[in-house]
């Protein structure tokens, strides 16, 4: 089981208790970028994400999961770097995640 920071990050991400939390990194409101994909594309996405994140500093990243919604598929990074986060969301036309 997830502790800390990373708790809301669990299966049950949809629930009250847990979006309505804000997450918190060292005093540092965390972003969270969700992305989604369809199972076809994933791979492709995933790639192209992790090129992004070598050419951009990827240790402010905090977290990352996965999550099947239907015949698409949520991916979420969450990152204790706005501005990355920011550049992450324009770059693969993601959302903040509540």
């Amino acid at each position: 089981m997830l502790k800390g920071p990373l708790s809301c990050l669990r299966s049950d991400l949809q629930s009250q208790a847990c979006t309505a939390r804000k997450h918190f990194l060292r005093g540092l409101a965390m972003r969270v970028i969700e992305v989604s994909s369809t199972r076809d594309a994933l791979a492709r996405l995933l790639g192209d994400m992790r090129q992004w994140l070598d050419r951009n500093d990827w240790a402010p990243v905090a977290g990352f999961q996965t999550e099947r919604n239907g015949d698409s598929i949520q991916i979420k990074v969450q990152f204790n770097d706005n501005a990355l986060a920011e550049r992450f969301r324009l770059a693969f036309r993601g959302s903040y995640a509540a």
